[in-house]
């Protein structure tokens, strides 16, 4: 009998959606314009997302090499 598998957790995507709503709701706290809020939220999330995935990355080679 099989166990149902749940997939796995994406890091990089739960990394980039809380900073992205960390950002939205300190852009919304300070004041700031609406288009500024989206480019910091754009890029902060975009950064933190391909850092994590980069070092995942690095982690699961590592991991299998050794």
């Amino acid at each position: 009998m099989r166990k149902s598998q749940t997939p796995p957790i994406r890091w990089s995507w739960l990394a980039a959606l809380l900073t992205g709503s960390a950002v939205t709701l300190l852009g919304v706290l300070r004041g700031l314009d609406p288009d500024d809020i989206v480019m910091r939220t754009t890029v902060a999330t975009s950064v933190v997302g391909f850092v994590v995935s980069f070092l995942s990355s690095i982690a699961r080679f590592v991991s299998h090499e050794g």
